[in-house]
């Protein structure tokens, strides 16, 4: 739990109930923006089958020496195969892997967030091979945060 703000009740947050069976073993993480005004936590991060670990995601603000959160999508789910889970690709834009088992089977597109616009799909990015490494920018297409019209952008790649 290093470096996570200390106003976020982790406990409090949707998502399964910590420390408790299948998944008896949590952790989070937390990736700073370079600035350190917004951060993303993945947290209740499990290994949901072998070397697939798998975490809910919120993100939030640093103000006057305050965590807000500014928003925690409640079905969408992240891949955390790597440390750190995410990676900033300027002071409020972050990329992530989302993971979803939907009509089609397993989908892990990578996602761009940008924390006030909303949520992008990384073109060509799905495959598992596909991290986000590589990725230091995106069309900047955002769609808002709409949760369920992504999910269902994801069940269709």
């Amino acid at each position: 739990m290093k470096n996570i703000p200390s106003a976020i009740d982790l406990e409090s947050l949707p998502g399964p109930a910590r420390g408790k069976w299948p998944a008896g073993y949590f952790r989070d993480d937390v990736v700073w923006s370079p600035t350190k005004e917004f951060f993303a936590l993945a947290y209740s991060i499990a290994e949901v089958s072998m070397c697939n670990d798998v975490g809910c995601l919120l993100w939030g603000a640093h103000r006057n020496a305050k965590a807000e959160i500014l928003h925690n999508p409640q079905q969408l789910r992240v891949s955390c195969w790597r440390v750190p889970f995410c990676k900033w690709i300027d002071e409020s834009t972050f990329v992530v892997k989302a993971q979803r088992i939907g009509p089609k089977g397993a989908r892990t597109p990578a996602i761009a967030i940008q924390v006030h616009r909303g949520f992008e799909i990384v073109p060509n990015s799905s495959s598992a091979n596909d991290w986000i490494d590589e990725i230091t920018k995106v069309p900047g297409e955002f769609t808002g945060f709409d949760e369920t019209a992504l999910l269902n952008q994801i069940d269709e790649i």
